[in-house]
């Protein structure tokens, strides 16, 4: 039950992220967008560990979807950084589903 809070509040977290350009506030949360995908893919291998690989997909895809939004409104150095960081986030993905 803790990991998915834990999920949940990633999960919050990156939403209030992609909705900063509404308020000065949610601003706040768009700088940690690739800690969002660190703390989900941990909580990902928590579920893992707890055999409950359907949420451990899903919380990867919310991974995912966090680097992925980080690097459409990053620079070019940082997106090459968040580009490998995403690749390794599928390639684990790829490990988890064999």
């Amino acid at each position: 039950m803790l990991v998915l809070c834990a999920v949940a509040a990633g999960a919050i977290a990156g939403a209030f992220a992609s909705l900063g350009h509404l308020a000065w506030w949610l601003e706040l949360f768009t700088h940690f967008r690739v800690q969002y995908a660190v703390w989900l893919t941990g909580c990902c291998i928590a579920l893992l560990w707890l055999r409950r690989p359907a949420l451990a997909l899903a919380a990867l895809a919310l991974a995912a979807s966090g680097v992925s939004s980080a690097y459409l409104s990053e620079s070019a150095e940082r997106r090459k950084a968040l580009r490998a960081l995403e690749d390794a986030l599928l390639e684990f993905a790829g490990c988890v589903l064999v």
